[in-house]
């Protein structure tokens, strides 16, 4: 009887562990598969001025109903598994737009993840602006005892996308260009350039060339700065 009586408060004890278990918050989770962070959207289709793509995620537990957060919008969606066993639903993005997304249900949400689509197909990319220079050219001292000249400008790219860069050269006659120039600094992120001038001359003018582009296109603009020249 004594031997019986161990056996079912053992048995009992089991079953509430395995109760307690079934409710752990820690049994329901969703994992994000895609699009990845930093991914370059490869998976998503075309479709006139939009991109259709694929949202991927991978449930963990019994998860009834889920909705897709997408820059805080929620979205009711129907998912089901695809050939890889992920559950995914597809939807209409804007190009060369940055986004924050998530899947929530009634039980657990996922983390919130970003991503950056392309800009439009290469033939309907927007050329980058060209620059437009601040006049005021900062004068200084370098440790060869020349002069350095700061060059600051502002410019643009429509696409958005993360991938205008500047391409800057410097020159004391008037055909300046990427293979012609006394001096560059290539793949700038800022709107800004700093050339050491040797035998630097007040009264003497000096060029800077400034290339904006992007994947596709370039731009360019040409500034001429002379320190003491009469106006």
């Amino acid at each position: 009887m004594k031997t019986y009586f161990r056996v079912f408060i053992c048995f009992f004890y089991a079953l509430l562990i395995s109760c307690e278990g079934s409710f752990d918050a820690d049994t329901f989770a969703i994992n994000l598969r895609y699009p990845e962070p930093n991914s370059k959207c490869e998976k998503g289709v075309p479709n006139g001025d939009k991109l259709t793509l694929p949202f991927q995620w991978e449930p963990q537990g019994d998860i009834s109903s889920v909705e897709l957060i997408l820059n805080d919008e929620s979205i009711a969606i129907e998912a089901f598994p695809n050939e890889e066993g992920l559950f995914e639903f597809e939807f209409n993005v804007e190009y060369s737009t940055e986004y924050s997304w998530k899947i929530k249900s009634n039980e657990v949400e996922s983390e919130a993840r970003t991503f950056q689509t392309p800009s439009a197909t290469p033939n309907d990319n927007n050329v980058p602006l060209a620059v437009t220079f601040d006049p005021n050219v900062i004068v200084g001292t370098t440790q060869t005892n020349s002069k350095s000249i700061t060059v600051n400008w502002s410019g643009d790219d429509k696409d958005k996308d993360g991938n205008l860069r500047y391409d800057a050269y410097w020159s004391r006659t008037d055909d300046i260009s990427p293979d012609k120039n006394a001096g560059e600094e290539k793949n700038l992120t800022e709107a800004t350039v700093t050339f050491s001038i040797p035998n630097f001359n007040p009264s003497e003018e000096y060029y800077i060339l400034v290339v904006a582009r992007d994947l596709e296109n370039s731009s360019f603009n040409v500034f001429k700065y002379c320190q003491s020249c009469p106006n």
